[in-house]
């Protein structure tokens, strides 16, 4: 993302503060207006300058627009940080960071099956309370994780996609 991108989501109002903040004189259209501020904002702390005349509620709005990880519970020092950081292309928004996870499906299936595993050995040892019923569920549970994992592996082979 470009830092004149990133100043077009400004509204009007803000647009106006953001150019006397940095003693900009207001002539031209809104798009000289933008590449005006960009070229006037180069470094990480005239950004933060810039960032600092927005409304706490504003900083928030733009950075849920830009999917930053815990923008609604983040102090506003931290989200002018991630805010900085995704202008600078230094961070990666958390829609960006799933979109790069190879193979999300079988992890999400994995897990899951190891989540049924769980509740199935604790089951056994509340019910039960004895050694032999929880090696019995222990011997179960292997042989069917492993199957699963050899069912997720051919159905995502099946469709394409490579899995490890």
């Amino acid at each position: 993302m470009t830092l004149e991108d990133f100043i077009s989501r400004f509204n009007s109002t803000e647009l106006q503060k953001a150019l006397n903040i940095q003693h900009l004189s207001d002539i031209g259209t809104t798009d000289d207006k933008i590449i005006k501020l960009a070229a006037a904002c180069l470094t990480k702390s005239e950004i933060a300058y810039l960032l600092g005349g927005l409304e706490e509620y504003r900083l928030r709005e733009i950075s849920l627009e830009f999917e930053v990880a815990s923008a609604a519970t983040s102090s506003r020092k931290r989200l002018t940080n991630r805010v900085i950081q995704i202008v600078l292309d230094e961070y990666e928004p958390f829609g960006q960071s799933l979109t790069k996870i190879k193979n999300l499906k079988t992890l999400i299936l994995l897990s899951a099956a190891a989540l049924m595993t769980m509740i199935i050995f604790i089951t056994t040892a509340l019910l039960y309370s004895n050694a032999i019923a929880f090696l019995s569920a222990i011997a179960f549970a292997i042989p069917a994780s492993l199957y699963l994992y050899g069912s997720i592996k051919n159905r995502l082979q099946k469709n394409g996609q490579k899995a490890s």
